[in-house]
């Protein structure tokens, strides 16, 4: 079951197609917090709503299928392209990024 801070909509999903961010121009890179964390996650800010990072993967096609599961399962996703692949970034409602610790997860699994 997903944490509470995970974006759960009752709408319907099923009908969109995942939003694909070519171009920097269409979203900042960014940190936030997440209630239930003690680190930053990175994250990207699209049209003034914080998306944390899911996963990264090479290609499309891959891209667009963990997009469209996240959908089905009612968290809104974006995508963006990278050079070396695609990243899938989903909705985080409750970010936050003021009093944030200035550690990321992998910075503190070292």
């Amino acid at each position: 079951m997903p944490s509470p801070s995970r974006s759960q909509t009752p709408t319907n999903h099923l009908d969109q197609t995942p939003k694909i961010l070519e171009s920097r121009d269409q979203y900042r890179s960014c940190h936030i917090c997440l209630p239930e964390e003690e680190y930053r996650v990175a994250a990207v800010m699209v049209d003034g709503k914080y998306y944390g990072l899911a996963k990264v993967v090479p290609d499309r096609q891959r891209s667009l299928e963990i997009a469209n599961r996240l959908l089905t399962a009612g968290t809104e996703a974006v995508i963006t392209k990278l050079a070396k692949g695609y990243a899938i970034w989903r909705l985080e409602p409750e970010a936050y990024t003021e009093l944030c610790p200035r550690t990321t997860r992998r910075q503190r699994n070292r």
